[in-house]
């Protein structure tokens, strides 16, 4: 038990490895996206879906993260915190907190109500939020 705690934790992504990412060209190109559809962009590629999805996803790991958990998020200290039932040690230690800076949380908004939808079918959306 103590090695796999060693391990994971070894495993964990550092606050320069998130640094890195924020300043990449990928993460740049989907801010680039995020804000055009912020003013309105109706259209959008497959390709661009995809490093907006990417990004989020790395972001913040929503894979499991409702549209209903998302929209239930708090405000606390200026952040939201969304709860998530979903995850692996849930029956251990109980619902996940995630918590989104005012940017982050704008940006899943803009991903889950007006990008996600142009690709995944109506239907689809409802669940989660990736």
């Amino acid at each position: 038990m103590q090695k796999k705690l060693a391990d994971d934790l070894n495993k964990l992504v550092t606050p320069e490895d998130m640094e890195k990412f924020k300043s990449s060209e990928v993460a740049l190109s989907a801010i680039k996206i995020l804000g055009l559809f912020a003013d309105g962009l109706q259209a959008i590629t497959q390709s661009d879906f995809v490093i907006v999805q990417d990004f989020l996803l790395t972001s913040i790991a929503l894979a499991t993260v409702t549209l209903q958990q998302f929209e239930e998020a708090r405000l606390v200290d200026d952040h939201y915190v969304v709860s998530v039932c979903e995850h692996k040690t849930a029956a251990s230690y109980g619902p996940a907190k995630l918590v989104l800076t005012p940017m982050l949380h704008s940006w899943v908004r803009i991903y889950a109500y007006h990008i996600r939808p142009n690709v995944v079918s109506r239907i689809k959306c409802k669940g989660n939020v990736s």
